[in-house]
């Protein structure tokens, strides 16, 4: 009676309004009685269990509780294009972290946010850091409301179902006072968050973050005049050149031998779902037919016709989804405010107006999006500005409002090297795994915990064309780290810079078709798969399918041994163990909450031998 009077009077009046709905189901459960697990962990959101009776949960009739779902939940640690399904929330007593209830969370959220020992910020996978334990559930049960903070920016997105489990001690006087605290925590938090977030992304922008991550391998396509140099795109601002002097590039340019049926099929049978172009980079020059400049491909060069278009059409023929990149900073525009680059190229300094630039920006955006099959918008330049005196006003929520006016299901995302900004749809990290800034890039740059996350990355060093970048990585390397990524529940988007010609590198082609053949075989462990059971390992990764709780897969990329040890829920039964390579079984003993699993003697030499586990 308490908990229905409870939920009416504070949890319900909180939540009204929200243009999601919220179902909160509270279970009691005295210690040695068996909650019904069966009835109702129907797909949740959350799981939150409560004890108020001293001890950790190692105990055991805490860990009667955890062992009850453990056998419903034993799969692992996962997360959706929003949301990690189950997250799974332990509150072992009120002390910590609450020392004054709910007062307390209000005043000082801060001292809630979960943090590593080294005092960098969580990991996208693991709150905490943490990979999952055998039954998916985090390994460090301590107490952190952060963790929920985190988690509850993708709760607000959709309708959600949170399941509380509440172990009352009849002995406690103050049980019921606990008890408002965990449920009036969890609508006051959910209420929090859901009014700061005005955005709210159409069903058909959702879809295609769904497909988005689904895909998980990408092309990146850098490509403009700059090719004609063969110095990288930045020559502009590393040769110190005068623009127009640069600008005599686009006399010459006419790329001859450009196929894009021929390109389109290369990245299809790559495994690739998606392309980015430049449409225009920092030197100012766009790739396609623009009646807001006259510098374009169209008009300035002898080839003259619409490189993206013919790009557009060959990708509706392969099935390959169209993005976008575009610069925000312009090295030649006079009305673009000088940033930190592009200062010797010759512009005068004296009609910088961000007014018109701005609205330079908003014509260009809009033709992309109504002149071609546009699925996402991709942006690159906002640090330019990162070191004025005076924080530069970017107006990105306006431009994001903008572009979703037009097309409110075209995909954002912006390459600004920061937490997202409201109106963003994906996050990308530039040379680097989400969270890990081995390239200097990602410094601060907190891993998105709502929306999905892409790392984009060269097949060599370079981004657009360089006749001296030779290095290109091998098959193996890149197949590793598109397994790495998706384990981290991270899309790749592999870079290949095109010739002046209108050809793909020679070596970017091998590359493509090793990719391929990789792919072909292996492909299930990768497209519409997220994170697995395990956490990254000296020999290799995991993955898993998102909408297949009963399979995932180990990506080996070096031997492991002559045996590898899986964490497992104590009653899984193993239907089978195979290698992808040839669809062999391979020999398995389960011990307890371990399967191990004998490994081929030879691995394949620089590549991920992969290894399927279906449970019954």
């Amino acid at each position: 009676t308490k908990v229905a009077k409870l939920m009416e009077n504070d949890i319900i009046p909180q939540i009204l309004g929200h243009s999601h709905q919220i179902e909160i189901q509270v279970y009691i459960a005295f210690p040695g009685a068996a909650p019904p697990v069966g009835d109702v962990m129907l797909d949740p959101d959350l799981v939150i269990l409560k004890r108020i009776f001293p001890g950790k949960f190692g105990q055991p009739r805490g860990q009667h509780l955890f062992r009850l779902l453990s056998q419903r939940l034993y799969l692992p640690w996962r997360e959706d294009r929003l949301i990690n399904k189950p997250f799974i929330l332990t509150f072992n007593c009120f002390q910590n972290p609450f020392p004054s209830g709910e007062e307390e969370l209000q005043t000082n959220p801060e001292r809630y946010y979960p943090r590593h020992r080294d005092g960098h910020a969580p990991t996208r996978a693991y709150p905490q850091g943490n990979p999952p334990g055998a039954a998916g559930f985090p390994q460090n049960h301590r107490s952190d409301i952060g963790i929920f903070v985190h988690f509850l920016h993708g709760l607000c997105q959709s309708s959600t179902k949170i399941v509380i489990f509440v172990q009352l001690d009849p002995k406690n006087l103050d049980m019921m006072k606990t008890l408002r605290t965990v449920v009036a925590a969890v609508a006051l938090l959910i209420a929090s968050v859901a009014t700061a977030q005005n955005y709210t992304p159409s069903e058909g922008n959702l879809q295609a973050r769904k497909d988005f991550v689904n895909e998980r391998f990408g092309i990146f396509l850098h490509w403009g005049i700059y090719a004609s140099y063969a110095q990288g795109e930045w020559y502009l601002n590393t040769g110190k050149l005068n623009k127009d002097e640069y600008a005599k590039a686009a006399s010459g340019f006419y790329p001859a031998k450009y196929d894009a049926d021929a390109w389109a099929k290369a990245f299809k049978d790559a495994g690739a779902g998606y392309v980015t172009i430049t449409s225009r980079h920092h030197d100012g020059f766009s790739m396609f037919d623009t009646k807001a400049s006259d510098y374009n491909i169209v008009k300035a060069t002898p080839y003259g016709k619409d490189v993206i278009k013919a790009l557009d059409e060959a990708c509706l023929k392969e099935g390959l989804k169209l993005q976008f990149y575009y610069s925000l900073l312009d090295w030649i525009r006079e009305d673009y405010p000088i940033g930190d680059s592009g200062k010797f190229t010759g512009r005068k300094g004296d009609s910088q107006n961000y007014d018109s630039y701005f609205a330079f920006m908003k014509a260009q955006v809009k033709e992309l999006m109504t002149q071609y099959h546009t699925r996402a918008l991709w942006f690159d330049g906002y640090w330019d500005h990162k070191k004025d005196a005076v924080p530069f006003e970017w107006r990105m929520p306006e431009f994001y409002d903008y572009i979703h006016s037009i097309n409110p299901d075209c995909l954002i995302c912006n390459n600004h090297h920061i937490a997202p900004i409201e109106g963003e749809d994906y996050q990308t990290f530039e040379r680097d795994l989400p969270g890990r800034n081995t390239s200097g890039f990602s410094e601060g740059q907190e891993v998105s915990t709502i929306i999905p996350v892409e790392m984009c990355q060269t097949m060599n060093h370079s981004w657009g064309y360089s006749v001296a970048d030779q290095d290109y990585k091998s098959v193996g390397t890149l197949v590793r780290l598109l397994a790495q990524c998706v384990s981290m529940n991270c899309n790749m988007l592999m870079n290949i810079g095109p010739q002046a010609n209108g050809e793909l590198p020679a070596t970017a082609l091998e590359r493509l078709k090793g990719m391929g053949q990789w792919m072909r075989v292996n492909g299930e462990s990768i497209k519409g798969c997220g994170p697995g059971p395990i956490a990254e390992q000296d020999w290799g990764v995991s993955t898993a399918p998102i909408e297949n709780k009963k399979v995932f897969y180990i990506h080996l990329f070096k031997s492991p041994g002559a045996v590898v040890e899986i964490p497992v829920a104590k009653r899984a039964r193993v239907s089978s163990v195979t290698a992808l390579s040839d669809g062999s079984k391979l020999s398995t003993r389960k011990v307890g909450e371990k399967l191990f699993v004998t490994v081929p003697g030879e691995l394949p030499a620089d590549s991920d031998y992969v290894i399927k586990v279906t449970l019954k």
